[in-house]
């Protein structure tokens, strides 16, 4: 019986270690800049290690609109303007919860498109439509598995968008170690597993795994050669 509960006691701890390390949390406040507070465009700050900045839309306009920082909010406009926001160090998203108003001035009028990049190549594009004077839950649910690395957040709205927070829950698994296990000559490579993939070696003679998102889109990326 002692042998069985210690068993039992060390999967239990298992367990939670496991759900522990799946998934972390992180969230933006806007009140943590790093270096200092930015007062125009392309000035790039960061919070909690994520790096942002405040980019044209198109860049052959020279208004890049207006933002201002205010009670742990930011809150900009909607001429030629977006949020951009580097997740590079967050390996897969799986959930993104906005604390947001779509229109906090005339509440009733605006969207908010929040769009996600990998590598620069639009993924995926999620509408928020909080029609309030006050910041509300918003929620994006990565269902599909989605791989991202960059998201932009732009709006329409007469007044604006206002943000208050932005919470990740995201997971960094360590990358798959090489494991090659067929030379093929001719017919197809079948990879039944999700960490895995091709392994291609570049010209300068490192390697990189090539895998796929569940929209069919390729990516690379860094291995050690086998």
């Amino acid at each position: 019986m002692k042998f069985k509960n210690t068993t039992l006691l060390i999967t239990i701890t298992a367990i939670i270690t496991f759900q522990i390390a799946l998934a972390d949390q992180l969230t933006i406040n806007f009140e943590n800049f790093v270096p200092d507070v930015p007062t125009t465009c392309n000035e790039t700050w960061s919070e909690n290690g994520i790096e942002m900045e405040f980019i044209k839309i198109d860049n052959s306009l020279n208004y890049c609109g207006w933002f201002s920082f205010n009670n742990s909010n930011v809150y900009f406009g909607n001429s030629n303007m977006a949020l951009k926001t580097d997740l590079s160090s967050m390996d897969f998203i799986s959930q993104i919860i906005f604390l947001i108003a779509d229109d906090p001035g005339c509440a009733g009028d605006g969207l908010t498109t929040i769009e996600f990049y990998l590598e620069g190549n639009l993924v995926n594009t999620f509408i928020s439509n909080n029609q309030s004077f006050n910041p509300e839950f918003v929620i994006f649910n990565n269902d599909d598995g989605l791989i991202f690395n960059e998201m932009q957040i732009s709006t329409n709205a007469c007044e604006g968008v206002k943000i208050d927070a932005i919470s990740f829950t995201y997971t960094n698994e360590p990358p798959c170690e090489a494991e090659p296990i067929v030379n093929a000559r001719s017919g197809d490579v079948y990879v039944d597993n999700d960490c895995h993939g091709v392994i291609l070696t570049s010209p300068d003679g490192n390697c990189f795994r090539t895998k796929v998102i569940n929209n069919g889109t390729l990516f690379a990326e860094p291995v050690a050669c086998p």
